[in-house]
């Protein structure tokens, strides 16, 4: 019994190109280009790594461990639940670029197609559901298992990162929000950010935390299809949930930052966002409602996750 095959192509070089969430959207962007082709929107991924991109402040305090760990921890786990992908490449080694592949229809991420600038009017040409990442079963299935242990279960994502920690949700606002889910008697299961792990300090000791599902993709992703609602910051996770299959339901907050450039709100407006709007992207469902008020209480995030539970 064989699988899948294709003729169709797509390379991701991180001489070029970010190890970062962004390569989402260049998965939904390369998958959407087969299907404008009239091409069946699977393929074979070559991700080159034998020289690595420095273009960003965050890029450029990089070590190579750090870089390898992003590719190995977060680039190839988005390929495991990309079920459009069906085979990959890691080449570490220039030797890698030598392919006797004769692909009729190669797309390669160049130019900053990785952006949501780039997915939109790719989307709006194709007509195709953007949507393509699923977990794998034996990760729902324990993702169940996790949720299934106390009653009424709400999970909350929030950024809380030592870099640029200007956009992390203030404090405040995560344990007004914990109390608040608390108060409405429903269970909090919280995945803390993998960078710090200050977001324990002084929560209420019935808080589940995931820790796994700060480092293991594949179950970040099952936790979030299987929850009746999420709360996250807007990050680099969260549009990668996003852009899931089942389209889980979730309540987005803090979208905007004046004090970070690629979060100001006249910049999302370049790249295609249409700010102020509770589903702000043409694919977003009506389940997945963005509050873009910065100044936004807890109180107010409850009640738009209770109009999803």
């Amino acid at each position: 019994m064989t699988g899948p095959s294709t003729s169709n192509s797509v390379i991701y070089d991180l001489a070029k190109n970010p190890i970062t969430f962004d390569f989402a959207h260049f998965l939904a962007y390369a998958r959407l280009c087969f299907a404008i082709a009239g091409k069946d929107p699977i393929f074979y991924l070559s991700l080159f790594a034998d020289s690595w991109r420095n273009d960003t402040p965050r890029e450029l305090e990089y070590s190579l461990d750090d870089r390898i760990w992003g590719l190995h921890n977060l680039i190839t786990p988005i390929c495991s639940v990309t079920p459009a992908i069906i085979g990959y490449s890691v080449s570490l080694d220039e030797r890698g670029r030598l392919s006797d592949r004769t692909d009729e229809l190669m797309v390669e991420c160049d130019g900053g197609v990785y952006s949501i600038q780039a997915l939109i009017p790719t989307f709006r040409k194709a007509g195709f559901d953007p949507h393509l990442f699923a977990a794998p079963q034996v990760a729902r299935q324990y993702a169940e298992r996790i949720l299934s242990t106390r009653p009424d279960p709400v999970l909350v994502s929030i950024r809380q990162s030592s870099f640029q920690s200007t956009r992390n949700i203030p404090r405040s606002f995560l344990t007004a929000l914990i109390d608040r889910l608390m108060d409405l008697g429903r269970s909090v299961f919280v995945i803390p950010d993998q960078e710090t792990d200050s977001i324990r300090r002084d929560l209420p000791p019935e808080v589940v935390f995931v820790d796994e599902a700060s480092f293991n993709l594949p179950l970040r992703l099952a936790l979030h299809e299987q929850a009746p609602v999420s709360i996250c910051s807007a990050s680099g996770p969260t549009s990668f949930i996003s852009l899931a299959i089942s389209k889980p339901s979730l309540v987005v907050v803090h979208p905007t930052n004046p004090e970070v450039s690629v979060s100001r709100p006249e910049y999302l407006s370049r790249q295609g966002w249409e700010v102020g709007a509770d589903q702000p992207l043409p694919w977003t469902p009506e389940n997945q409602i963005w509050l873009w008020d910065p100044d936004v209480s807890a109180t107010f995030a409850c009640s738009a996750a209770q109009s999803l539970w």
